[in-house]
């Protein structure tokens, strides 16, 4: 999170991080409020702390090309 708030060489009050979490396996559909959350920043030298809003991507799934619909019964 530091990392993402340290790119901002501007005043912006904000960052964004994106994290493939490659340590989750096949997984079923994520948790929308699992998988956002915003975690405050506060850089050396500054009054305000960042805020960053993390979206955590599940990594570790099927590969979407080569899924098949289940056969007809």
């Amino acid at each position: 999170m530091a990392q993402a708030a340290e790119y901002q060489d501007t005043n912006a009050a904000f960052a964004i991080l994106l994290a493939l979490d490659k340590t989750v396996t096949a997984e079923g559909a994520a948790n929308l409020f699992d998988s956002i959350w915003i975690e405050p920043v506060q850089r050396t030298g500054e009054s305000e702390p960042c805020l960053v809003v993390i979206i955590r991507i599940p990594g570790g799934r099927e590969n979407p090309n080569l899924l098949r619909p289940a056969p007809a019964a």
